[in-house]
């Protein structure tokens, strides 16, 4: 019997909403930081944030997936990852814990009407009786939106 496969995962907060995000794809947590707003931009792009020089997009991953907008924090977290070669940020309310997930334990995405978006979810899990759904990061933006995100510095 070979050893079940498990991947680590950062467990997020979106308000009150859990989800989770493998850890393999987060390059670094920072805190909330000043950031410069975007006229006519999408409402889940917050503006644009500077790490050590280097100007990133900053989403609200609530807004993103649908959610009321984050409220602004001082202990608001954003995870900065890559999508298709881009860099940003995703603006989270908090990060709770660090779990591994055994591959065994996600299920599959349930069928919703075609209405219903869910190309950003890559299963969902139970995490003490609660169920998480976990995210799957290069699927969270359309085409369009990662090339809207192309910022030049």
């Amino acid at each position: 019997m070979s050893p079940a496969s498990s991947l680590r995962h950062v467990i997020v907060l979106l308000g009150e909403e859990r989800y989770a995000i493998p850890m393999e794809r987060i390059q670094e947590f920072i805190a909330s930081r000043p950031l410069t707003r975007i006229p006519n931009a999408p409402a889940f792009i917050r503006g644009l944030i500077n790490l050590r020089g280097q100007v990133l997009p900053m989403i609200d991953l609530g807004m993103k997936l649908g959610l009321p907008p984050l409220k602004d924090s001082k202990f608001d977290i954003i995870l900065i990852v890559e999508v298709d070669g881009r860099r940003l940020g995703l603006k989270v309310s908090g990060v709770t814990e660090l779990l591994d997930i055994e591959e065994e334990s996600i299920q599959e995405t349930p069928d919703f009407s075609s209405r219903i978006q869910t190309a950003f979810v890559r299963g969902i899990c139970h995490i003490e009786e609660e169920l998480v759904i976990l995210l799957d990061i290069d699927h969270l933006l359309s085409r369009e939106e990662i090339e809207a995100l192309d910022v030049q510095d």
